[in-house]
C-alpha cells in the first residue's frame, strides 16, 4: 500500500488572549474530545485518548487515540515536536497509523 502524506492547516481569529487560547488548545482532550463520544460522525464508534506523563504539553510528549469504528480497530500515535507558549505548538504522527478516511464529494451543477 502506498504511503500517503497529507498536511492540513487552518487559520482563524479568536476572541481571547494568546495565553487563554493556547491553554485551551494545549490540552489534547479539547482537540480529540469529540471522538470520545459515540456519534453518527464516528459511525457509532469512539476513540479513547491516552497520554504519557507529559500529558501532551511538552516537547517529546506522546499521545495515542485508539478505538473501534465500523468494527475496525483504529489508532494513531503522535508526538509533540515543538511548543512555544503561547504562540506555537506542533506535533507529528509517529509509527504507522491505522485510520479510516471516508471522503464524500458532491458535484454541483448550475441550473
Amino acid at each position: 500500500m502506498p504511503v500517503m502524506t497529507e498536511h492540513f492547516e487552518s487559520r482563524a481569529t479568536l476572541a481571547g488572549s494568546p495565553d487563554e487560547v493556547f491553554a485551551y488548545v494545549d490540552d489534547p482532550a479539547h482537540l480529540a474530545g469529540h471522538m470520545a463520544k459515540r456519534s453518527w460522525a464516528m459511525a457509532g464508534g469512539r476513540m479513547e485518548l491516552g497520554l504519557d506523563a507529559g500529558a501532551g504539553r511538552q516537547v517529546g510528549s506522546k499521545s495515542r487515540l485508539a478505538g473501534r469504528v465500523l468494527g475496525l480497530e483504529l489508532s494513531v500515535d503522535e508526538k509533540v515536536i515543538e511548543r512555544t507558549p503561547p504562540y506555537r505548538k506542533a506535533w507529528e504522527t509517529i509509527g504507522s497509523p491505522k485510520l479510516l478516511v471516508i471522503v464524500v464529494s458532491m458535484l454541483l451543477r448550475a441550473a
